[in-house]
């Protein structure tokens, strides 16, 4: 139900750059570039139902509130974006 795709960019309402990726157990975890390029653990993440979580408390937005961005995502803790 997500709406989301693997390893691509989207623009959380606040401004935020987050990298898309599927967990553990298929939740998907949203990550900073920050975190996408040095391999760390996702900041937010997304709820079966759509909502999502800042570090897993509710923030008042949705999946569909995250804009797409066109652009090529390197492979988790490589650099290279471009």
């Amino acid at each position: 139900m997500s709406g989301l795709t693997e390893r691509h960019l989207y623009v959380l309402p606040s401004g935020t750059l987050v990298v898309a990726s599927v967990r553990a157990q298929g939740e998907w975890g949203l990550f900073t570039l920050e975190e996408w390029e040095r391999g760390q653990g996702c900041g937010y993440s997304v709820t079966s139902d759509g909502r999502v979580l800042h570090a897993g408390k509710p923030t008042d937005w949705t999946v569909g509130d995250l804009r797409e961005v066109p652009a090529a995502v390197p492979e988790r803790g490589r650099s290279g974006w471009g």
